[in-house]
């Protein structure tokens, strides 16, 4: 495990693919919920993910052999030489919205989520 935080859209755990690229599972808030990306990174970014409290969803449930059905993969962080590229990329030829961009990050995303890469 890379990390855990809270974004206020949603609560990630961080895990490392072998190639190196960012694994984030994350459990989306309902999006009436959401800060603005303004609000997001005026706050100074993520929060401490409260562990105890996510933990305790799944308070008294048996693990499972199998994923639940529904279970996707929300999120890729992928590293790039270039921010500006990779925003010419995703979003100028694929298509992908900009939800917000930092000096050190893009997050795009398609149909108004947070982000997807």
């Amino acid at each position: 495990m890379q990390g855990a935080s809270d974004h206020g859209t949603h609560e990630a755990i961080y895990l490392p693919d072998p190639d190196g690229n960012g694994i984030e599972l994350a459990a989306d808030r309902p999006r009436d919920k959401w800060p603005t990306p303004d609000e997001e990174f005026s706050r100074g970014g993520p929060m401490p993910l409260d562990v105890d409290n996510l933990l305790a969803t799944v308070a008294g449930e048996e693990p499972s052999l199998k994923v639940g059905e529904g279970l996707r993969m929300g999120h890729v962080h992928l590293h790039v030489g270039s921010i500006e590229e990779g925003v010419a990329f995703y979003s100028d030829l694929l298509g992908f919205d900009v939800w917000a961009q930092i000096p050190s990050a893009a997050f795009v995303s398609a149909g108004g989520y947070h982000h997807h890469l």
